[in-house]
C-alpha cells in the first residue's frame, strides 16, 4: 500500500507552502495562483515511514492523529522503540506494551543499529525484554508530564550497551537538542 499522498511544495508571499494539490488561490494571502508563484510547485519525498520496517529504532508520531492531516506544533508526540523484528513497544497510561503496527504506519524513525550487528540486536532486544518485565513501566507510575513515553525511551537507551545515543539521554531536551541523532528516516 502506497501511503504517499503526493506532497507538493511551492513558495508564495514569502511562505513555503505544502499541499496535496496546488490550489487556485494562495492559502496564506488568497492571491490568484493561476498566473504566478515564486517557484514552480514541485513534489517532495514522503518523509514518513512504517515503524515495523525499521528494527532497533526509535519511532515518533503524534499522540493523536497523524503528521500530515492533524498535527500542529503544539500537539503532543508519542515515542516508542522497535525490537529487532520490527515489533513496536511504547509506554503510556496503559503501561509498557506492544503496539499494533497499523498505528505506526506514518511516523519518523531514528535507526540506532546503523551497522546491522547481531550483537547490537541481541543487546537491544535483551534490554527491551528487561524493561517489559520491570515494575518501572506499569500504568500506576505513568504521569503525562514527568514519567511518560520519553522517560521510558531515554531510560531504555541508557540500558543498551553500544547504543550511539546513550551519551545524549540525560533528559529529553538534551536528547533532541544534541543534533547528534542519526538521520531521521
Amino acid at each position: 500500500m502506497n501511503r504517499d499522498p503526493g506532497l507538493i511544495c511551492f513558495k508564495h508571499c514569502k511562505s513555503d507552502i505544502f499541499v496535496f494539490s496546488v490550489p487556485k488561490s494562495c492559502p496564506e494571502c488568497n492571491a490568484d495562483l493561476t498566473t504566478n508563484t515564486d517557484i514552480t510547485p514541485f513534489s517532495i519525498p514522503f518523509p514518513f515511514t512504517r515503524a515495523s520496517q525499521y528494527p532497533c529504532s526509535l519511532v515518533l508520531r503524534p499522540t493523536n492523529g497523524d503528521f500530515l492531516r492533524s498535527y500542529s506544533n503544539n500537539a503532543d508526540l508519542h515515542i516508542g522503540v522497535t525490537n529487532s523484528r520490527g515489533n513496536i513497544f511504547s509506554y503510556d497510561e496503559h503501561g509498557l506494551k506492544e503496539e499494533p503496527a497499523k498505528d505506526w504506519d506514518e511516523c519518523l524513525s531514528i535507526q540506532c543499529n546503523t551497522t546491522s550487528s547481531d550483537v547490537f540486536e541481541t543487546s537491544w532486544d535483551s534490554a527491551l525484554n528487561t524493561c517489559l518485565q520491570s515494575e518501572n513501566w506499569v500504568p500506576e507510575r505513568y504521569n503525562e508530564d514527568n514519567y511518560n513515553c520519553y522517560t521510558f525511551v531515554l531510560s531504555f537507551l541508557t540500558s543498551v550497551p553500544m547504543c550511539p545515543l546513550n551519551q545524549f539521554t540525560c533528559d529529553r531536551e538534551t536528547f533532541w537538542a544534541s543534533g547528534n541523532c542519526p538521520s531521521i528516516r
